[in-house]
């Protein structure tokens, strides 16, 4: 049976059987984080220094660009000098091409001794940042005021990666409690953890610390915050926590200023707080004023000074200026055929890996065949749940169904499913498929393949065999999920592959399968 709510000690001061279970977890989550730290060690991210404006510049010959890695450390020191432009020479050249955003003429212009930046906003003879703004203010500001120096990408992400964690076994706990109306054992919140680990791409973002994991990083915590903060706002007698709502309604909010995408997260409050919003009417009604506000003025204060933040950068209120990006491709004009949306929707999903006989046993597989016209795509490895195969655990849907239903989570997988898909939709059409992107959309996927984990578990209450074979089961594809994720990093063609970060040891780790670099 369920752990109970209660987390009184008895008379004698042993600890509730809670609190047992809390402890346990907590130090699991800080094995998880070790974890973490030792990724960082292995990909050669440690030890992690403060840098300054010259650090993270360097040239690229292939596309005759200079790359900035301590983007976000500059922009945060744009805004403490009271800028919103970003402190780097605007080449000439540059400033009278008659369309910047097209790849061929910056190719012809740009050399070492003429600099344009890669993967920066170029509006009206300035550089911006068009990613979001709250890890700039929330982190490298605050470093730099303290310190005197600037943040390094690598020790941000491995900052990020650790808090997105916390706020990510925050969630699965607080989910757990809903949804069993108890506590499950430690072994099944493992798993859970595990799960999320996986499924919302975290580890990715370790092996690739770069500025661009910032933003997502940044918002799965928030968006993990806010979704525990709701679900923690039921209270036993069936009342809701003012407090909790507002909370979850903050970290929601945040998401506009990490990475605009995850904001459609908070539609699921809808769901989880249908009985309230459409059937007794006392929330976002005059009833229920109090926790309305509660609910509403959070986004309010974060989405008002965030929108006047775009207003003084490009002047509209609701352009975050990623068109202006100066990448390989003009994203102002681009426009992707939907058939070519489907395919690359359906390779992000289901594409098969590509196994090889040698280390590290997967290649890098072609998401673009010859009838596909030009479309973006980074090195990729296998579709999300073929990556990720802990996430085939969905397919149990329709054996739980039922257990769903009783629970009232039914309507979160399907809401949860439909925003996947448009995500995914969106992903695809405005940037191909790259890698880092599994978070936006997998975030959903996770949550429902938590679900269906928490829901099988009910299922075989009774049946203690098939509920250690089916944790087993849950187990190994965790593991082989996270080993997966590893194995991408010793690809030459992965983003910091471990080849480049790591040479010593990613030889000697090839060595031992006899395949010398």
């Amino acid at each position: 049976m369920p752990t109970s709510f209660s987390s009184d000690d008895n008379a004698m001061g042993t600890p509730s059987p809670a609190r047992r279970l809390l402890a346990q977890y907590a130090a699991i989550t800080l094995c998880f984080v070790f974890a973490i730290l030792a990724t960082f060690a292995m990909g050669g991210h440690l030890p992690l220094q403060p840098c300054d404006e010259t650090t993270g510049v360097s040239y690229t010959e292939w596309n005759h660009h200079y790359v900035d890695d301590d983007q976000y450390a500059r922009l945060g020191d744009a805004l403490l000098h009271g800028r919103v432009t970003l402190d780097l020479p605007v080449d000439e050249q540059l400033a009278q091409l008659d369309n910047p955003y097209a790849f061929t003429p910056r190719y012809e212009i740009g050399d070492a001794n003429h600099p344009i930046f890669w993967d920066h906003a170029f509006y009206q003879g300035n550089y911006y940042s068009y990613f979001g703004v709250i890890p700039a203010v929330a982190l490298y500001a605050p470093f730099q005021l303290v310190t005197g120096t600037w943040l390094s990408t690598p020790a941000a992400v491995l900052l990020a990666s650790i808090v997105a964690l916390l706020a990510g076994a925050f969630m699965v706990w607080q989910l757990g409690r809903r949804f069993l109306g108890g506590l499950p054992g430690i072994g099944m919140l493992t798993l859970a953890l595990g799960t999320y680990f996986v499924g919302s791409n975290i580890t990715y973002h370790l092996i690739v610390p770069w500025f661009y994991s910032m933003p997502i990083l940044f918002s799965l915590a928030a968006t993990a915050l806010g979704m525990a903060f709701w679900l923690k706002a039921r209270r036993s007698d069936g009342t809701l926590s003012t407090a909790c709502i507002a909370a979850g309604s903050f970290f929601m909010a945040l998401n506009l200023g990490c990475r605009p995408q995850f904001i459609l997260v908070s539609l699921l409050a809808l769901v989880l707080f249908r009985k309230e919003i459409f059937r007794e009417r006392t929330l976002f009604s005059r009833a229920g004023l109090r926790q309305t506000i509660a609910a509403i003025l959070p986004y309010v204060l974060v989405f008002a000074p965030l929108l006047a933040y775009n207003y003084v950068r490009f002047g509209s209120l609701t352009d975050f200026g990623s068109n202006y990006n100066l990448t390989g491709f003009d994203m102002t004009t681009y426009v992707q055929s939907k058939k070519v949306t489907l395919y690359l929707m359906a390779e992000y999903l289901f594409a098969l890996p590509d196994p090889t006989a040698a280390f590290p046993f997967l290649a890098e597989i072609t998401t673009l065949p010859e009838w596909c016209e030009w479309a973006p795509n980074e090195p990729f490895y296998a579709g999300y749940f073929f990556i990720k195969p802990i996430m085939l655990v969905v397919i149990a849907l329709p054996f739980c169904w039922k257990k769903l239903k009783a629970s009232g989570f039914a309507p979160i997988v399907i809401c949860s499913a439909a925003l996947a898909l448009v995500v995914l939709f969106v992903d695809t059409r405005v940037a191909g498929i790259t890698e880092r992107y599994f978070s936006d959309f997998g975030w959903y996927i996770t949550l429902i393949a938590l679900l269906a984990m928490f829901s099988m578990r009910q299922q075989f209450d009774e049946a203690p065999r098939k509920r250690r074979a089916f944790c087993a089961v849950c187990g190994i594809l965790v593991g082989v999920s996270a080993l997966l994720g590893v194995l991408t990093g010793f690809s030459e063609g992965h983003y910091w592959t471990f080849i480049s970060t790591n040479p010593d040891f990613a030889a000697s780790v090839y060595a031992l399968f006899g395949n010398p670099l």
